[in-house]
């Protein structure tokens, strides 16, 4: 396990960002890392007819400045050591993604908005393409998420018995132990994917007293931190039931990973993971790349 050193916020200006900037001030504060704050100004293409007015580069220097300003004013608060930077590129998540990169950032924290119906659907975000792309975890907030910003009190890792989900159970159960923190690991079964404890037979018999049995040998050999405080195995579509859970006993953050058994973490849209990050009551750590002890 290594220690916290970068922690990237990517700002927007919106209540969603501000609460994800005051959590990862937060973090930063407790571990000493440095914050990066960035602010994508999203160049589109000339779809009106913007080219055509003779004054486009001085309405340009108005939204940079402007910019500028709201950026200086949202970090003005945070104890240093703070860097903050404005990025024009096409696509916000592809610049969010290569100064994460450029930068050697630990871990990507950023909000999301409160969407209804059709419109809240994460496919084509910019936190959906970033949490796909990005080689760090990232750390999701959304704007109804009741998240202290000092200490996590109940943390949720499902667990499919992929690498992935090794990496992310150790990095829940480093938390944990972090925050003093209870620490809940959930496996789901799903009768219609054959898991490693299935063998090569067809219908599971007694699924959760198999799946039970495996889950406590893959725990004993992901040698964790801190144990966890409860074992659960449930029966149904993961996503709804990690949500449910996630409900049911009020946790602070879920830790997953990225990567499933089928190896397509990239293709994360249509995903687990992906429907988590939609429906979850709490925050969510899609976990990528190195455990860290501090977080």
């Amino acid at each position: 396990m290594s220690k916290l050193s970068r922690i990237l916020v990517p700002m927007d200006f919106s209540p969603a960002g501000e609460r994800a900037l005051a959590h990862a001030a937060a973090i930063a504060a407790r571990t000493g890392a440095e914050l990066h704050v960035l602010h994508v100004q999203e160049l589109h293409r000339d779809m009106y007819g913007w080219a055509a007015i003779p004054d486009i580069e001085a309405v340009e220097k108005i939204i940079a400045d402007q910019s500028r300003q709201d950026l200086d004013q949202a970090v003005a608060k945070i104890k240093p050591p703070v860097v903050h930077e404005i990025i024009r590129d096409i696509r916000a998540a592809d610049a969010i993604v290569r100064y994460a990169e450029v930068r050697e950032i630990d871990l990507i924290v950023m909000g999301t908005h409160a969407r209804k119906g059709v419109v809240r659907m994460f496919m084509g975000s910019v936190a959906a393409a970033v949490v796909r792309d990005a080689r760090v975890s990232v750390l999701i907030v959304g704007p109804e998420h009741i998240l202290p910003t000092d200490l996590f009190r109940r943390i949720l890792a499902p667990v499919d018995f992929s690498e992935s989900a090794k990496a992310a159970v150790r990095q829940a159960s480093a938390i944990a132990g972090q925050h003093d923190a209870e620490l809940i690991v959930l496996h789901v079964v799903e009768p219609r994917i054959l898991m490693p404890y299935d063998g090569m037979g067809g219908t599971l018999e007694q699924p959760r007293e198999k799946a039970a049995a495996a889950l406590g040998q893959w725990l004993d050999k992901a040698s964790l931190p801190k144990p966890p405080a409860e074992v659960l195995v449930t029966l149904g579509p993961p996503d709804e039931q990690i949500v449910s859970h996630a409900r049911e006993h009020t946790v602070d953050l879920i830790v997953m990973g990225t990567v499933g058994l089928s190896g397509m973490g990239r293709l994360l849209l249509g995903s687990t993971t992906e429907r988590v990050l939609r429906n979850a009551p709490c925050a969510v750590l899609a976990q990528r790349g190195e455990v860290h002890e501090d977080l």
